[in-house]
């Protein structure tokens, strides 16, 4: 069900995807002692906050932050989920969760900074955001650190900077899709948006272009697939037009 609940999500299947998270995450709960559930509430909050569906991810973030037994890695994708969506009090239970884990490594060194630079984003400082995921050690960093930055980036306009990080996500695919969730297909979108914020209009249209079949099967009316079908369209043929000018 995890499975499935993570193609759904990475195919543009939200609302489908968080009915599969919260059955799985039910059906979970009813095996005492395990902490499945908090983590499968955690990933479908973490994937509707890089979407920007915000109302399903604070309520599965809220729900995983709840449960009684919950290892890190659940705690910081519903705290950083939290921060995606503008809400502190995800992210500050979170990284509060997080201390007592004191001799993981993983933590230490990419659960915590990602979510504190997350929270400097948020704040508007995002240089500070910057100078603190740039310290982490390139062969530890989680794709989602790499999307994290460029985010930062784009909020300093420093775009080619951001393209190089979106790039960096698309360039380790297997590693984004078996650390789970929706990085790569937001980072392509987010690729094509900073390809146009440097000028490079033909290959944000080639991005746009990339990301519409990783969400073939979305909603018509899901509005990044609105964004990509329309910037495809229209930047395409004026591309044309300035050729044949």
């Amino acid at each position: 069900m995890s499975d499935e609940a993570t193609y759904l999500d990475n195919t543009g299947q939200l609302s489908a995807g968080v009915a599969v998270w919260k059955l799985a995450a039910a059906d979970a709960n009813r095996l005492e002692g395990l902490a499945s559930r908090a983590a499968l509430d955690a990933q479908g909050a973490l994937d509707n906050a890089l979407a920007g569906n915000c109302s399903d991810a604070v309520n599965l973030a809220a729900q995983s932050l709840n449960m009684p037994l919950r290892g890190p890695k659940a705690t910081f994708h519903a705290g950083m989920a939290g921060i995606l969506c503008g809400t502190r009090r995800e992210a500050d239970r979170a990284l509060d969760a997080l201390q007592s884990f004191p001799h993981n490594s993983l933590v230490e060194q990419s659960y915590i900074p990602d979510l504190r630079a997350a929270e400097l984003l948020q704040s508007k400082r995002p240089l500070e955001a910057v100078e603190l995921l740039t310290r982490q050690e390139p062969s530890s960093a989680d794709p989602l650190t790499s999307y994290i930055r460029g985010l930062a980036e784009i909020a300093l306009e420093h775009d080619q900077q951001a393209v190089d990080d979106f790039r960096s996500v698309l360039e380790h695919r297997g590693t984004a899709f078996l650390t789970g969730g929706i990085t790569y297909p937001m980072a392509q979108i987010q690729l094509a948006r900073a390809l146009a914020a440097v000028g490079n209009q033909s290959e944000s249209v080639a991005a746009y272009r990339q990301f519409l079949p990783l969400w073939s099967k979305a909603g018509k009316g899901q509005g990044l697939v609105i964004e990509a079908t329309a910037r495809g369209k229209t930047d395409a043929n004026l591309a044309l037009v300035s050729v044949e000018r």
